[in-house]
């Protein structure tokens, strides 16, 4: 049998809000809405300890980042989140260790590209912001999802594709053939966040 999973997630707008869907043995290309895009698994460094894909991404150049729907965020190593913190203008919000950024910077925030294979699959910025319905305590804050990794360049895991991206695209994890696949879905642009 074929040891691949594909996963569908769906947006959550609302704290009691599930769904998406696991597909064993295989992936379910009605929710996608172009094809696949597959990329051999890392070989070497950290990343090859787990789902780990060669691919950059356009805030600096990274290779080696880790797929997981464990992690909620998109985390960048200490380099690249400060670039895109200085780029977005965002600060620190201390009580949710967020970024946060003002409705003028929102207006302003441009595409986090991610190149991977020969194609790039882009967070909009309504996909870089956390679902403000989701924001117990300031309901009209507007916070990032993407996180310092803070490891040092070179340890072969330079960042982590976490949930907020995976609900953007439909994931596929081929163990069979040692490869991770990557499609958008109808959730791609939506502004639900």
């Amino acid at each position: 049998p074929e040891e691949v999973l594909g996963i569908y997630f769906i947006p959550c707008t609302e704290e009691s809000a599930n769904g998406g869907t696991l597909t064993f043995g295989g992936y379910d290309d009605t929710v996608t809405t172009m094809p696949m895009t597959s990329c051999r698994l890392a070989t070497s460094g950290n990343a090859s300890h787990y789902w780990g894909i060669e691919h950059t991404v356009t805030i600096p150049s990274c290779h080696r980042p880790l797929v997981s729907d464990c992690c909620c965020l998109v985390c960048l190593l200490a380099d690249a989140f400060n670039l895109y913190k200085s780029k977005t203008g965002a600060t620190l919000d201390p009580d949710t260790g967020l970024l946060e950024i003002t409705s003028d910077q929102y207006a302003k925030l441009q595409p986090l590209i991610f190149t991977i294979g020969d194609n790039e699959f882009m967070l909009s910025p309504n996909a870089q912001i956390w679902p403000r319905s989701l924001n117990s305590n300031s309901p009209d804050a507007i916070y990032l999802v993407v996180q310092d990794l803070g490891e040092v360049f070179g340890t072969g895991l330079d960042f982590i594709l976490g949930y907020t991206f995976l609900y953007r695209y439909y994931s596929v994890y081929d163990a069979t053939n040692g490869v991770v696949g990557f499609a958008p879905t109808n959730y791609t642009f939506a502004e639900c966040n």
